[in-house]
């Protein structure tokens, strides 16, 4: 799966696969998963998670019937030695044990060293026994003593389909933090010459919204296709207690009563899950360390780099990595999360001292933010390089930014603090494949990134239930009537809501209760305005919204318990905490 390039020691690899499906029919052979149990090898320098089975000497899989030429695929892992050793592996057919295979396990020790010992899993053709009904046995043969053997991503893949019949790859790239007037805006052109020049039918939407002012809940919804409340990713939660509920992870408890943060229900369906259900290899480059504590890169990605916040070459990389080793007969669903413009508080810093304070060099501000701007650019250009060298095609490419960034607006810096234009307009820029432009929205009509998992499925005919989306698809032409945006969840200050129509935007104080209306312009700036009836209807429909959102969250359990010393280190990494 991973190229010989050997990966930073921050790096964390994540494997997961939902249980999933290849395209096509019923009638036709489906991929089947062989466990779903999830294990963890590697050390804390380079860990890997992914489903598979632990056994100290054998292991037997459950019956399966083979209705069709299938192909069984796993990777052979030892654990507790390192000198060699080795799998047998047969196929049970009733009381008949058929010996198909011998091979080498690689050591647990190796792969901490380097992913790339992973490079490509074992494959063992099946095609004798079709039709059977088989359970697949594996011995490990090694050295006594406390070792174990590791069946890793242990699955039967039905015989290839033609290359040419596959389903459009898709290439989704967030850069975090990135304004939407450094990047689409006035400044685009110089600061993101590459952006400018995407290849294919492109569609620059200049008026698309975040529903977070921060990553948690922003991503959540770009890649779930509902709206903060429907989904509950980065609620704030108080308590008097400093031990956290269940699906939450500590974010403060030194001011006030201790504040926790919500988890992703394991329990909703992502993009990348429906997308792996449809038979694409699901991939992902987590710039941003929340993606894991959170929950989100466990749904339905099958491969997960967690390359914490690292510049944008060393994101790249990985992202090449995983290009290079993608199946070329299944289609590539691929999200890289590019973090330079996060970091430009830190270069700034070290730029003019750690005393030196934004607020009073707003210039030297602009230029630190401006020039890790032109570093996500030049990275992304690598990236595209890269996809067009080892992938080639006609992908769809979604370029977007999960918020913006206060550079000095009314004395406001950073992010998740307001419900200004600055933090919630965003850049998004679309690259469809052939035959897909003259579907596409009005660029300029007020859209959400609740709207790209719809997209995204539309554009690929994958079938969805529109009725259980938030979001609304831009390759249909309903999207361009007048609809309600809302953005929730703040992580600092008071607790603030909104909700737009048009033109106008109400801004809820949920702590107080107090309202203000702003009428906002195509270039991002808003101005207070008195309107008793639209301020009274934008406040309707946002209530209308968070009722009948606790009503659907009401079938949700608690999402899965959080580890708190990995959600600790993902918010100090991000300066959140000290």
């Amino acid at each position: 799966m991973m190229s010989g390039r050997s990966l930073s020691l921050l790096a964390l690899l994540l494997v997961l696969v939902a249980a999933g499906s290849c395209r096509g029919t019923s009638d036709e052979p489906q991929e089947i998963l062989l466990t779903r149990e999830l294990v963890t090898i590697g050390d804390d320098q380079v860990g890997l998670s992914m489903l598979g089975q632990v056994f100290p000497q054998a292991w037997v899989s459950e019956p399966v019937k083979l209705r069709g030429d299938y192909t069984l695929e796993f990777f052979p892992i030892v654990r507790g030695t390192d000198e060699s050793a080795h799998f047998r592996v047969l196929v049970r057919m009733g009381r008949i044990d058929q010996d198909i295979a011998f091979v080498e396990a690689t050591r647990e020790s190796e792969i901490s060293q380097s992913v790339s010992h992973l490079a490509s899993p074992v494959e063992i053709d099946l095609a004798p026994f079709r039709g059977k009904t088989i359970e697949v046995i594996f011995f490990l043969e090694a050295p006594a003593g406390d070792r174990k053997g590791v069946v890793g991503l242990p699955r039967l893949r039905p015989r290839s389909t033609d290359v040419e019949d596959r389903s459009h790859d898709v290439l989704m790239i967030c850069t975090d933090t990135l304004r939407w007037d450094t990047s689409i805006g006035e400044a685009g052109g110089r600061l993101m010459p590459v952006l400018h020049s995407l290849p294919g039918d492109v569609v620059t939407y200049t008026r698309a919204f975040s529903a977070a002012s921060w990553t948690m809940p922003s991503i959540t919804t770009a890649l779930t296709g509902l709206y903060p409340r429907y989904h509950g990713t980065g609620e704030r939660t108080y308590s008097e207690s400093t031990d956290p509920p269940p699906g939450h992870f500590t974010f403060e408890t030194g001011l006030g009563k201790p504040t926790f943060l919500s988890s992703y229900p394991s329990e909703l369906e992502s993009l990348a899950e429906k997308l792996l259900e449809a038979g694409y290899s699901t991939r992902l480059v987590a710039g941003n360390p929340l993606y894991f504590p959170s929950g989100l890169a466990r749904d339905g990605f099958e491969i997960a780099v967690h390359a914490k916040v690292l510049r944008g070459p060393v994101i790249s990389r990985h992202a090449k990595d995983l290009i290079m080793s993608a199946d070329p007969e299944r289609p590539l669903f691929l999200l890289v999360h590019y973090m330079d413009p996060h970091e430009w508080g830190r270069l700034f810093s070290r730029r003019f001292g750690p005393r030196s304070r934004p607020i009073d060099n707003r210039e030297g501000a602009r230029q630190a933010y401006e020039e890790v701007v032109m570093r996500s650019d030049q990275a992304l250009g690598v990236l595209l390089g890269d996809w067009g060298r080892h992938r080639g095609g006609d992908p769809l490419i979604v370029f977007w930014s999960d918020h913006g960034e206060h550079l000095s607006e009314e004395r406001l810096f950073g992010h998740g603090n307001s419900m200004k234009e600055t933090l919630l307009k965003v850049p998004l820029v679309i690259s469809y494949p052939p035959g897909l432009l003259g579907r596409a929205a009005e660029a300029d009509r007020p859209i959400s990134l609740a709207d790209l998992t719809p997209t995204v499925l539309d554009a690929v005919g994958v079938d969805y239930d529109p009725s259980s989306l938030s979001g609304k698809s831009l390759l249909r032409s309903a999207v361009s009537g007048a609809r309600y945006h809302f953005a929730d969840y703040q992580l600092y200050s008071r607790e603030l809501a909104s909700v737009r129509r048009g033109d106008h935007k109400l801004v809820i104080d949920l702590d107080s209760g107090q309202t203000k209306l702003w009428q906002v312009t195509r270039d991002g700036h808003e101005t207070r305005v008195e309107d008793a009836e639209i301020e009274r209807e934008l406040y309707d429909a946002y209530q209308d919204y968070r009722a009948a959102a606790l009503e659907a969250r009401q079938h949700l359990s608690p999402p899965e318990d959080v580890d708190q010393e990995e959600a600790l280190e993902a918010l100090r990494a991000l300066g959140y905490v000290e």
